[in-house]
């Protein structure tokens, strides 16, 4: 998908070890990377829509453990990140695949 290419081209920039400016970001930032939410939706042929046929982009607010557990765990995570005042920046890639 083209949140696909932007995803690696980002690791891609990001790794680069000749490249002054990567080094400068992993000096000063950590960067929490996650390929890929929706592993079991993709593998039925779905972008969004899990097992469930649930749009999981649409359940961070209510997201469970039981239910959503990818983005469930990604919203923890993201609670103890910015309440440990190390969240800076969040950015979600996903994107429109059209024929």
């Amino acid at each position: 998908t083209p949140a696909s290419f932007v995803f690696n081209g980002l690791l891609s920039f990001i790794l680069r070890e000749n490249d002054p400016r990567a080094k400068i970001l992993r000096e000063r930032f950590v960067f929490k990377l996650v390929p890929l939410v929706n592993p079991d939706g993709v593998f039925n042929g779905h972008y969004r829509a899990d097992t469930l046929g649930v749009n999981l982009n649409r359940t961070y607010l209510s997201a469970t453990q039981e239910r959503q557990p990818t983005i469930w765990g990604i919203v923890q995570a993201l609670h103890q990140m910015h309440t440990r005042d190390e969240l800076k920046f969040y950015v979600d890639l996903h994107a429109h695949a059209n024929k």
